[in-house]
């Protein structure tokens, strides 16, 4: 049962068990993009290139899959447990060893394709369970719990504290364990629906390639500059801005705010407003960015702390709202695991063109004109964005179970959605109806509010409802229905429960003739 008016605690809990299991991939792969994955002189950097080529093949096969079956809990299952096993016993065997350098490369397609596999499985699996006004925050504690996790491994690892459990290394053992206690809940079991916006998710793409493209700009010319303030005082200590601000694992702290603060807003708030937020935000560290450094007194004053902070927030804000949300939950229910599939090789590229930028391989350091330019297009692109924040369709309150309803009133149906009837959102729950039943494709929320707004009781008053008294109706009142229109989409156990004096086979009678009545006035509509 879809939970619509309390958020799904039990549910969050169970996707948030998966944590463990992103946190080993997340560090795995980090520690693989710096060269500290292996400690036998493998050359990282070409197995990195490597497993991207294999998580976009796996994101491609995942995609496929998980459009054309119901059970996604098992390709979530065999990406979550692959790789962790795979990296299990490979530590165990060490590094090197007889297996070099098979085994390492092994290793890092497994961890890539796993990835791939266990993260569009564990999204498109959530979009199918959970409902768009409480996803995003659980993809904030789900985020926030694997950074978390991922903090702790690096900042126990550089200050020389053991990963290690006897033979097993904790992060592999900490997936496994999440695994395994994810297969006694018994996942497969949920039954899932079809939920969507009906809307295509192109104006949104177009945005966040902008924000992407600008933060590519900013990102490389803002370090270009920095380096070349301390080239020409002669100071060769400055390495990156991560090193100078000296806060090591910390650093993924702000992310973490960010990722929190972009699931609360686009829950509350919804998708448009959270992105209009970051691109605003975004912006502000176009501009006002180049402030945090400069020359002063023959020296360069640098602020690295600050500076790194604001970038953190933005790009935990980025990643919470544009990395799992959004793509799946927009047009047709069908095509949510390809259409996933799609804008994740996107992003995959854009931080493949990140990395390769930023160890200078294949093509070497970004060019020199970018520190001398970058920055004021990155700032043109962040406006543009912000301009068509404006084009951005909304999403919150519109979501629907596309293609399981049909014109009338089926008892199965109701009683799946009759959650949906959210107190003070009755009228937006109406709306649904009248979107799903074809009613409402060319009406105008004014149209909406003179047919079913302000005037909702005199409309459809209880009274209307044959079987419905004065004594009845305050009774129904009482419990909180307003009109027949509400009351049309109850079940009759439930009205049974929550009014006094009303049999099931009585609240079936009036629910048939309230059905009757709604029908009937939008019909004449």
């Amino acid at each position: 049962m879809l939970e619509y008016r309390s958020f799904p605690t039990r549910k969050s809990v169970i996707f948030v068990m998966f944590s463990p299991v992103f946190a080993f991939f997340i560090y795995n792969i980090s520690r693989l993009s710096t060269g500290t994955l292996f400690s036998n002189g493998t050359n990282e950097t070409l197995l990195l290139g490597f497993g991207a080529l294999a998580a976009i093949v796996s994101i491609l096969i995942c995609g496929q899959i998980v459009d054309r079956t119901k059970y996604t809990y098992w390709t979530l299952f065999i990406g979550s447990v692959s790789a962790p096993a795979l990296s299990l016993v490979a530590n165990l065997l060490g590094f090197p060893s007889a297996y070099s350098p098979i085994l390492e490369t092994i290793v890092v397609l497994f961890l890539f394709s796993g990835i791939g596999f266990a993260l569009l499985s564990w999204m498109v699996l959530l979009n199918r369970t959970v409902v768009l006004r409480f996803r995003a925050r659980v993809v904030a504690v789900f985020l926030t719990i694997t950074l978390l996790l991922v903090m702790t491994y690096s900042w126990s690892n550089a200050n020389g504290i053991s990963l290690w459990v006897g033979p097993v290394p904790i992060p592999e053992l900490a997936a496994l364990v999440g695994v395994i206690a994810n297969i006694s809940i018994k996942m497969w079991k949920w039954k899932h629906y079809p939920l969507a916006v009906k809307e295509s998710p192109t104006p949104y793409f177009v945005a966040v390639a902008l924000l992407l493209g600008s933060h590519l700009l900013w990102y490389f010319s803002t370090r270009i500059r920095i380096a070349q303030l301390f080239d020409s005082v002669g100071d060769s200590s400055y390495a990156s801005l991560v090193n100078h601000a000296g806060l090591g694992a910390f650093e993924l702290i702000p992310l973490i705010i960010g990722v929190i603060a972009a699931g609360y807003i686009s829950d509350i708030r919804g998708r448009k407003t959270a992105y209009s937020i970051v691109v605003l935000f975004f912006g502000f560290l176009a501009i006002f960015g180049s402030t945090f450094y400069g020359l002063q007194n023959g020296s360069v004053r640098l602020f690295s702390v600050p500076l790194l902070i604001w970038e953190r927030l933005v790009e935990g804000f980025l990643l919470g709202l544009c990395l799992l949300l959004v793509w799946s939950e927009m047009d047709t229910p069908k095509e949510k695991g390809r259409r996933l599939s799609y804008v994740w090789i996107f992003f995959l590229g854009y931080m493949s063109l990140f990395w390769a930028l930023s160890l200078g391989v294949p093509f070497g350091e970004p060019p020199q004109i970018i520190g001398a330019v970058g920055t004021e297009f990155a700032i043109f692109l962040s406006l543009i964005g912000l301009y068509r924040t404006g084009h951005l369709p909304v999403l919150y309150g519109r979501e629907m179970e596309m293609e399981d309803f049909e014109l009338g009133f089926d008892e199965g149906q109701v009683r799946e959605t009759v959650e949906a009837y959210l107190g003070d959102e009755d009228v937006a729950s109406i709306r649904h109806q009248l979107v799903i039943m074809d009613a409402a494709d060319d009406m105008s929320d004014k149209e909406l509010s003179d047919i079913l707004g302000e005037d909702i009781r005199e409309v459809l008053p209880l009274t209307r409802v044959k079987g419905i008294g004065k004594a009845l109706e305050k009774k129904l009142i009482e419990a909180g229905y307003k009109s027949a229109a509400q009351l049309a989409g109850e079940t009759a156990p439930r009205l049974a429960e929550k009014v006094p004096g009303i049999s099931i086979k009585k609240a079936e009678k009036i629910l048939k003739n309230a059905r009757e009545i709604s029908k009937s006035a939008l019909s004449k509509e």
